[in-house]
């Protein structure tokens, strides 16, 4: 019944059908939408790290999880390098005769507070910068020597002073992580998106790091497979753009045989008849990328922009220390988007209008969408067991037969998949009852 200032307005009817099973609680697919802990504490106005900030950060955790999204990114020695004023985790400090010590005592509370909602990755922020790595992204320590902070602008990557204080933290990150049996949970990056003149140069800082921290799995946003089968650079999950399952057979071939991992993401791009969550989009194209990613194997999803409420070349603002990515002033999302992206890339979520107060996000639409395909894509891993452990031949003809849709008409091709929601929800209902039937 929908009412209206306390009349009756419609009454429509509605029918539930409930499937003798449910869905996995903890995620089987992987999901990091890039978080940016510093806008929660610019709209909320409390300052880094203290109890307003944790329990606003709680507050968050609880509404990632409940979406799904299982993995988190986590600002150690070094933050976010979208940002001119990154915040940390662990605080370093340079001692008198040279050494460094590392204090971790943020970053367990952090692992504690996602632990408790059931996140599976600590997504480390990358240590060198986008695209050329050549140096890392802007962060400071603390020097005994001088008796302040030392802000770290462009230090050179593998440099002497780059590798002493990065390979010191990576050890003793190391093991930390391993003494409390994280070491298998913490995702490394090495640098975003690496263009391919520095792929030789990626591929060193790589070993790098893989010699400074043999345990901790590396993973990157990169574009075709050369990267890794021609200049050998270590990456435990490649995460490619969406369009290169579709032409590059290293990819194909690694996700279909499901040894290895291989994650996918989207950002700025593809655009088109790709598959994306801009806000020009119907819905559906945002619901179907789980399910693409079952028909190829793919067992994560990367997105960038989960809060992202800077605004973006705004040097005029008159801020110390402002970047040519993000200044220190949010814009509002519910009235704009930062014109360096399509509408909707730079978040899939909005702050609550209540700043003053403490609440987690308000959601959206895509948001919505994006949960119901992951919702979906364990319907799919249910259906693929049904057909390969079927309770009779006709159950087991009859999940073959709505696979063979799947990986078909419905999301068998990355650009032609079905753009009919009633079809798409039509097979979701006959798998529901397929699986039903074999419970």
């Amino acid at each position: 019944m929908v009412t209206c200032q306390g009349k009756r307005r419609a009454r429509i009817p509605v029918s539930l059908e409930v499937w003798s099973f449910a869905i996995p609680k903890k995620p089987t697919f992987h999901v990091t939408n890039w978080f940016q802990a510093d806008c929660v504490t610019k709209w909320h106005r409390c300052e880094p790290w203290s109890e307003r900030h944790w329990k606003l950060l709680d507050l968050y955790a609880a509404t990632m999880a409940a979406y799904r999204q299982d993995t988190i990114t986590t600002p150690t020695l070094i933050g976010n390098f979208h940002n001119s004023d990154p915040m940390t985790l662990v605080d370093a400090t340079r001692l008198k005769d040279g050494t460094y010590r590392f204090d971790f005592t943020r970053l367990a509370r952090w692992v504690k507070l996602f632990d408790r909602h059931g996140f599976r990755f600590f997504e480390m922020w990358h240590l060198a910068a986008q695209a050329h790595g050549k140096t890392a992204p802007r962060f400071h320590i603390y020097d005994e020597r001088k008796g302040r902070i030392v802000w770290h602008e462009s230090l050179v990557v593998l440099s002497p002073e780059y590798r002493g204080l990065v390979g010191a933290f990576l050890r003793e990150l190391s093991v930390w992580a391993d003494r409390r049996g994280l070491s298998d949970r913490f995702l490394l990056h090495v640098y975003d998106e690496p263009r391919k003149e520095t792929w030789p140069h990626y591929a060193k800082v790589s070993a790098f790091f893989r010699e400074n921290a043999p345990k901790l799995k590396h993973i990157d946003a990169i574009s075709t497979s050369g990267i890794i089968t021609e200049f050998g650079a270590d990456i435990d999950i490649p995460v490619p753009l969406t369009p290169h399952l579709g032409d590059d057979t290293y990819y194909q071939q690694r996700a279909r045989a499901g040894k290895k991992p291989v994650w996918w993401y989207t950002c700025c791009g593809p655009a088109g008849h790709y598959a994306n969550r801009f806000v020009c989009q119907p819905l559906l194209t945002t619901r179907i990328m789980p399910w693409q990613s079952f028909v190829h194997g793919i067992s994560g999803y990367l997105h960038w922009g989960y809060n992202f409420w800077h605004r973006c070349y705004q040097q005029e603002s008159g801020w110390p220390g402002i970047s040519d990515y993000a200044d220190h002033t949010l814009l509002n999302p519910y009235r704009e988007h930062p014109r360096n992206w399509a509408v909707g890339d730079a978040a899939i979520v909005y702050p609550h209008p209540r700043w003053w107060e403490e609440h987690g996000p308000v959601g959206s639409l895509r948001y919505e969408a994006l949960r119901a395909g992951l919702q979906d894509y364990e319907l799919l891993l249910t259906l693929q067991r049904a057909a390969d452990r079927p309770r009779t031949p006709a159950i087991g003809a009859r999940a073959r037969l709505l696979l063979k849709a799947v990986r078909g008409p419905l999301a068998g091709s990355l650009t032609e998949f079905t753009r009919d929601g009633t079809r798409l929800m039509a097979a979701r209902r006959e798998i529901g009852r397929c699986i039903a039937a074999n419970s």
